[in-house]
């Protein structure tokens, strides 16, 4: 009798621990892997270990980071020169923040005579550019041929190259690569983007994102909205 009560007792204490890890895997919507692959993403980018902490915290709850979230408020924005390059920081109020790049790959030709002929006098110079948005879970990018005008209106001659891809979760494109307004129109610039909707984990909500150029006079910027 007491064998019996004593394996009753053992196989209570099985299911007990079953139940338990079974809840813990339940409340936990990414798995280990893909909370390390995000943590290595936040290292990357320059996160300190608190900020990592609660970000890890708050994935392991189902909830989204700022970063993550396509409506959260921007609260600080931070533009620096490296090289050939324009680096976009943008913080959200959960202190996370995403990194944008704009990339100047250099001007090309100035504008054949064939091109003065159709009407492009005033035009400058035509030059490849790619931008790019980059959080711990999505990353996108496309590149742009642009033509800046000196006394005119700039334009975006062709979008190119889309790319995109998730550190973890998935990503699906919501529209190819396109110009969406291609001159720009006195103050109004010209306008190129793409859209991705990520999916992160089962029970946490997809997210659209955007990424844009502006083209305006003779400079460029990136958007992430449109």
């Amino acid at each position: 009798m007491n064998k019996f009560l004593v394996f009753l007792c053992s196989m209570l204490v099985s299911l007990l621990m079953m139940s338990t890890t079974s809840l813990a895997a339940e409340d936990q919507v990414f798995t280990d892997d893909e909370l390390a692959e995000m943590e290595e993403e936040m290292i990357d980018l320059g996160y300190d270990s608190e900020l990592i902490e609660q970000s890890l915290d708050k994935l392991k709850s189902g909830d989204l980071p700022d970063v993550l979230k396509e409506d959260a408020t921007i609260v600080s924005q931070d533009n620096r020169v490296e090289g050939n390059k324009i680096i976009t920081t943008e913080v959200y109020e959960d202190g996370t923040y995403s990194e944008s790049t704009v990339e100047n790959h250099g001007e090309e030709e100035p504008l054949s005579s064939e091109d003065e002929e159709i009407g492009l006098l005033s035009a400058g110079s035509t030059q490849n550019v790619t931008v790019s948005r980059r959080n711990f879970a999505v990353y996108m990018e496309f590149s742009a041929r642009i033509t800046y005008v000196n006394r005119g209106d700039s334009f975006i001659n062709s979008v190119y190259g889309q790319n995109q891809r998730s550190i973890t979760g998935s990503v699906a494109v919501n529209n190819n690569v396109r110009i969406i307004r291609q001159s720009q129109n006195g103050s109004t610039p010209a306008l190129a983007g793409m859209a991705v909707q990520w999916t992160g984990a089962i029970n946490t909500p997809s997210q659209n994102f955007q990424l844009g150029i502006l083209v305006n006079n003779t400079s460029y910027s990136r958007t992430t909205s449109f």
